[in-house]
């Protein structure tokens, strides 16, 4: 429908209903208008913010409103209002999209905007030499050259001829006579283009001397008549020029294909980025050029798929029409594509840069966001739909990260491993405790930053992080944190890869011995597939007999654990005290005496008590294993210990 000027007002204040309407209603009455626009028609809002909610477009005298056109409008539907009611002016959906579609009409250099049978209308530029004219049903302009019916007999004097732009058809045969042209008189400059017929021209006159550079165009050149010879050696064809010859069979022209085991300059083609390989094998031949496909981004340090909205989220990458890496900027490409980079109207791509640090290191996905990691600083991007479609957020400063892999998402919690401590975000950005920071700090070769790996245990509530120490150049140990009892424990092993058991029954990790293996399941190493014997053990802090000052005598140890689950016949551990005369003292040496330097006694299944000698002002308590098929739980074993003086 054709379109009408509404008012507006930048100091409307908000009012009440007068008295209550019906959703039939056509006349509004409201307590105040201060600041309202009057004149023109505009959008008013009753109730808003609440089920009720209904936008009308009105006039306004006074108090008095009248309702423009039909109830309910902008998507609402009329309602009853009560008196009271809140009501004031609103900027509409229609307003907006009246708005964009002006702006959005125009699209190149030299367009006209006319209004159409009910909406507006584009006038493309013409071209040279057209006049701006009236169609021939009167209803609108358009471009075009002025038709012979339009001029008037008479109406081109000489005066209004330029000289040399009559033409031989312009011209009736005969109508120029040779006393009309003065002998010798006529010159270059005095014929048009075209002028000169070939039957005015001697047949073999021409030379390559009388014929200016791109005088002659492809209408004048006989087909098949130019060889190989006749082409400069530094000329620009244009690929399309080509002969091309038949594509292969199950090929198309003007596809969008996607290029598979790519293998120096031959590769496979396939119809979606992971379908079935095209089969080219056909015997057709000849030249084929393909097609870039437009400002694709071809470097990045980091990539990954949004969960549900489904877009290709590129970290540190390069920008439109750049071929240099922004190691900062955050690109996405149009949602469920992988091929639409080039934000436009009709689209989502997008990117952001983000200020604090130097590089985008990783991210990770959460539940409702992506957490991304600079070098020494956290980020949350969060879709939140066209024009700005993913926002940034900056969650936490002064941070850093040991790797690109060295973040784990556990119970919505993201955990990771920085330079010299570990971290966690749950919605703000925290240092974790950590009892084992200097033993994981002082021991591991950030040289080979790159090869540590965070990975999930959820069955356990444990986070694993697997890294090369001190002197290795191959993953070798493990730090593991369990997020349900807040400890952390510590161990050898080469592991490549890890991925938890979410789809599996176990978790699965890759070895350097080039297979995969599942974790917790059996309870012995079958890595190289014959079973090893898993060396297992748990050891106390040292601790303090009474207060510290005297010794003590530990003669005898109450076992409690359990073997259930071993495959083993007697299934045992070892259970091991160490006495020390004081912290850092080192273990006892009075191995001559009746108090031995440590005492070591075997603990079998349902051994009820076990008589020991070992003497110390601190003690510390082991319980190992290293037999096949052997699995147990500690629970709260109890020693017996008496005084035995000071010295």
């Amino acid at each position: 429908m054709a379109k009408t000027r509404r008012a507006y007002s930048g100091n409307a204040a908000s009012t009440t209903l007068a008295s209550g309407i019906s959703s039939a209603d056509t006349t509004i009455t409201i307590t105040a208008a201060t600041g309202w626009p009057s004149g023109n028609p505009f959008y008013v809002v009753i109730d808003p913010g609440t089920a009720s909610e209904e936008k009308v477009l009105v006039t306004r005298s006074s108090t008095t409103l009248t309702v423009s056109g039909s109830r309910g409008a902008d998507d609402t539907s009329a309602a009853s209002h009560s008196a009271g009611a809140t009501i004031y002016p609103v900027f509409t959906a229609v307003d907006a999209n009246e708005a964009n579609l002006l702006a959005s009409t125009l699209t190149t250099q030299g367009d006209l905007l006319t209004h159409g049978a009910s909406d507006f209308a584009r006038v493309a530029i013409g071209t040279a030499g057209q006049v701006l004219k009236v169609n021939s049903g009167a209803t609108a302009p358009e471009w075009g050259q002025v038709a012979t019916a339009g001029i008037a007999d008479s109406a081109v004097t000489s005066a209004k001829i330029a000289d040399g732009t009559i033409v031989a058809g312009d011209i009736a045969d005969g109508a120029i006579t040779s006393a009309k042209i003065l002998d010798g008189t006529i010159a270059t400059g005095d014929l048009a283009d075209g002028a000169v017929t070939s039957a005015k021209i001697a047949d073999g006159t021409i030379v390559a001397g009388d014929i200016a550079d791109g005088a002659v165009t492809s209408a004048k050149i006989l087909d098949g008549t130019i060889v190989d010879g006749d082409i400069n050696a530094s000329a620009a064809i244009a690929l399309s020029k080509l002969a091309t010859g038949a594509l292969p069979t199950g090929l198309t022209a003007g596809t969008t294909y996607y290029l598979r085991n790519v293998d120096g300059v031959t590769a496979n083609l396939s119809a979606t980025p992971a379908g079935a390989i095209i089969n080219t094998s056909g015997t057709q031949s000849g030249t084929q050029s393909i097609s870039e496909l437009v400002d694709v981004p071809t470097l990045q340090n980091y990539i990954l798929v949004s969960d549900t909205s489904r877009f290709v989220m590129l970290f540190g990458t390069t920008d439109y029409a750049s071929a240099v890496l922004d190691p900062m900027l955050v690109r996405w490409s149009n949602q469920e594509s992988v091929v639409d980079w080039v934000p436009s109207s009709l689209n989502q791509a997008g990117s952001a840069r983000l200020s604090h640090g130097s590089e985008i290191v990783t991210a990770i996905q959460t539940r409702q966001e992506i957490v991304v990691f600079t070098d020494s600083s956290l980020y949350s991007l969060q879709y939140v739909g066209a024009p700005v479609v993913w926002s940034s957020q900056l969650l936490g400063d002064n941070i850093s990260i040991a790797g690109q892999n060295a973040a784990a998402i556990a119970s919505g919690v993201v955990f990771w491993m920085g330079v010299d401590k570990f971290y966690r975000y749950d919605g703000r950005v925290q240092t974790l405790r950590c009892d084992l920071r200097r033993h994981v700090f002082s021991n591991i070769n950030f040289n080979q930053n790159q090869q540590i790996f965070a990975g999930t245990n959820e069955g356990f509530n444990e986070v694993w992080w697997f890294y090369c120490s001190a002197d290795a150049t191959a993953v070798d140990s493990y730090v593991v944190y369990n997020y349900a009892e807040d400890i952390w424990y510590y161990g050898s092993l080469a592991r490549t890869a890890w991925i938890d058991s979410g789809l599996r029954d176990y978790p699965v990790a890759a070895t350097y011995s080039y297979n995969l293996v599942n974790h917790e399941e059996g309870i012995d190493d079958n890595q190289t597939g014959t079973p090893a014997a898993i060396t297992a053990y748990i050891e106390s802090a040292e601790f303090d007999i009474d207060d510290g000052e005297h010794f003590g005598f530990v003669w005898r140890m109450v076992p409690d654990l359990t073997f259930q689950g071993s495959t083993a016949g007697t299934p045992q551990v070892t259970m091991t005290m160490y006495g020390m005369n004081g912290s850092g003292s080192g273990f006892n040496t009075e191995a001559a005496k009746a108090v031995a330097r440590t005492s070591t006694i075997t603990i079998e299944q349902f051994t009820n008590i076990v008589y020991t000698r070992i003497r110390g002002r601190q003690m510390i308590m082991k319980i190992s294993s290293d037999g096949l098929g052997t699995t147990w739980q500690l629970g709260a074993p109890r020693i017996d210990i008496r005084p035995d003086g000071r010295r």
